[in-house]
């Protein structure tokens, strides 16, 4: 994406070992529309390093359908590939909701019986994709999701200097 492209926010964004959820990044009808945009569906977006190990937590009591892709690589990235697929429908929610997914190139002792899914460690931009299904728009509850680096490096800077945004800028 060149300079100027109006997916360049999502070039320069993302801080992989700060993830955050973005919801509707990038499927906004009038600012950023492309793909087709459904009204049922609302989408979440992060941006991993696969050489990282993540937890994802939250509560999917009342959500009708939600799945997540992993996919390293991102739209004008040298390289795209399909990492993994998780349903929600697959995978053990407490009664009350609850779940936890782990991803990582390497999976942490701790996740026995619980969800994992293999990251590709050389991928240093891995987009997930969370799609969310409304059926019932009176009672189908917005997911409750959350993410956070379980291995961050300790030097990891939360904010972009100057050098690391003119690179992301392609200057």
């Amino acid at each position: 994406v060149g300079p100027g492209g109006g997916d360049q926010l999502l070039h320069v964004a993302p801080r992989q070992q700060y993830p955050a959820f973005y919801t509707q990044s990038f499927f906004m009808p009038f600012e950023l529309s492309w793909g087709t945009q459904n009204p049922d569906f609302l989408n979440h977006n992060a941006f991993l390093d696969g050489a990282h190990t993540y937890r994802i937590w939250g509560n999917a009591k009342g959500s009708y359908w939600t799945t997540i892709q992993a996919m390293a690589g991102f739209w004008g990235d040298e390289k795209m590939a399909m990492l993994g697929h998780i349903d929600f429908d697959d995978i053990p929610i407490a009664p009350n909701g609850d779940f936890e997914i782990f991803m990582g190139p390497n999976p942490p002792e701790d996740t026995k019986g619980k969800t994992w899914l293999k990251l590709d460690a050389q991928a240093r931009n891995v987009m997930l994709a969370v799609r969310e299904v409304y059926m019932d728009w009176e009672d189908t509850r917005m997911l409750d999701l959350h993410i956070e680096t379980l291995d961050r490096d300790p030097d990891a800077a939360m904010w972009l200097d100057d050098a690391d945004l003119a690179r992301r800028l392609g200057k």
